[in-house]
This record gives structure tokens, sequence and C-alpha cells, in this order.
């Protein structure tokens, strides 16, 4: 009896180091109890510097089937090698988390909507055309990805932004797999990349204002504005300074109309 109890309390002393240790031991990610401790610092650094936070959730499609096909040895290689996948694409400053036998948890602070998106979009196809080798077969997987923003999603608290990734991995697997959900639904890359084009042309019209070349941006106006339009709609709903958003929207979708003839070619990227 006595060596009964002895074993509970060191398994129970096992468990509590487990959650307090910064590291699961067993996939090398932080823990669920680090994860907790860093949400609690990137909620206040947040509020301090009303700085944007990225939750997603990220999931081997079909987990149950591979287990079947391949048994879950192979499957607990698969998932190792996405972990390292994961590990070798984010910043220092984020924190990634096994959630469950197929899914992580990735949270990422300063990280706005389209940036999550692109991420996670370059993740998805970086995965989908990976081919492993078992035995004589060819392994391919997919991810289904739920993505939550901070400020889209009205959400400052970083376990409510987790629950929404985690609904929106399950419409993505829902809707067969291998896509990104985000507040609006499924992802579009096209429009992922001009959003991210037009980031680049802000910074670029930067530039070109602090070189004197005022009249080139000039012209770039409306563009400009159109990617702008969300930040001076949040201003205005946090000042009430009167800023004139109908004449500015005016102007964005006159820049909307005057670009139908654009072919829409884009460049992308993979991680």
């Amino acid at each position: 009896v006595r060596l009964s109890k002895a074993q509970l309390e060191l398994e129970r002393s096992r468990a509590a180091l487990a959650r307090q240790s910064p590291v699961d031991p067993e996939t090398g990610l932080a823990s669920e109890g680090y994860l907790q401790h860093r949400a609690s610092q990137v909620e206040a650094e947040s509020l301090r510097r009303q700085t944007d936070i990225a939750a997603l959730v990220i999931e081997l499609d079909q987990f149950d089937e591979l287990v079947d096909r391949y048994g879950a040895h192979v499957v607990q290689l698969i998932v190792r090698k996405l972990s390292k996948m994961l590990t070798g694409r984010i910043r220092a400053e984020d924190t990634l988390s096994q959630h469950s036998a197929s899914q992580f948890a990735l949270l990422s602070p300063g990280i706005d909507r389209v940036s999550s998106c692109a991420f996670a979009l370059r993740l998805r196809s970086s995965v989908e055309k990976l081919v492993m080798g078992y035995r004589e077969e060819r392994i391919r997987i997919t991810l289904s990805i739920g993505v939550a923003n901070a400020v889209v999603d009205g959400r400052s608290a970083v376990s409510e932004l987790l629950g929404l990734a985690l609904e929106r991995t399950a419409a993505a697997r829902a809707a067969g797999g291998n896509r990104v959900v985000a507040d609006a639904g499924e992802v579009d890359a096209d429009s992922i990349e001009r959003a991210l084009g037009r980031l680049v042309s802000i910074d670029g019209a930067l530039r070109q204002v602090r070189a004197g070349a005022r009249d080139e941006v000039e012209r770039q106006l409306p563009e400009i504005i159109a990617a702008l339009m969300p930040l001076l709609e949040l201003i205005e709903s946090k000042t009430h300074c009167g800023l004139p958003l109908r004449h500015l929207d005016a102007l964005k979708n006159r820049s909307a109309a005057d670009g139908d003839d654009d072919d829409g070619e884009s460049t992308r990227t993979s991680i």
C-alpha cells in the first residue's frame, strides 16, 4: 500500500513538473503550462503597445485514416517531421505547442490578419508538396488551418482566439481539408497576395515621400487610401476625431473601378 501511494505521489509530481516546465518532454515543444504563461505575457504586451495577436490551430488531415493505413508509429514520425517544419518557420517570439495527437497551436504576437493568413497559406502549400517515402509507398499529407486575430475578431484573450482558431480548423476539415479558414471563411490566396502588395506599396510610398517624390505618391493616393481604410476606420472609432471616411471611401471605390482591367497576376512564394 505504501509503495502504491509512493508511486502515485511520484506520478503526480512528474505531471506537475511537466505542467511547470516550459518544454513538453515528449514533443520538445512548448508545454501547455508555458503556453498559458506566454499567453498572459502576450495579452499584456498587446494591451500596452496596442498590437495585434495571431492564433493558429494547425491540424494534420485524415489522421485516423493515416493511422489505419500506416500504423501509429509511422504517423508519429510524420507528426514529428511536421513539428520540425513548423519550428523552422516561426520566429523566436512565437510559441508552438502540440494541442493534440494531430493538432498544433501557434501563438504569434504582433502579427495581423494578412500576415498570419499569408503564413498559413504558405505552410499549407509547402506541406501539400511534401512527399515522404515509406517502404514502397509515397506518403502525402495536407493541413487544415484555422486563423484568429485579436483586432479583426474583437477578442483580446488568447484562450478565446485559440478557441476561434480551433472552430475554424474544424470548419476547414469539414469542407474537405487542405485549406485555411479565418474570420471571413476560407482564405483566398489572391486576396492575401493583393493585400500584401498594398502593404509593400505603402512602405514604398513612405520612402518616396521622404525622398521628395511627392508627385509620384499623389498618383497612387487612391490605392494607398484603400489599403489604409481599415486602420483609418479603427482610428476614427477610437478617437472620434472627424476623419472624412465617407469621402475617402469614395476615392477608394473609384480606385477599385479604375483597376478592373488589371490582369491580377501575382508572385507567389512557398516557405
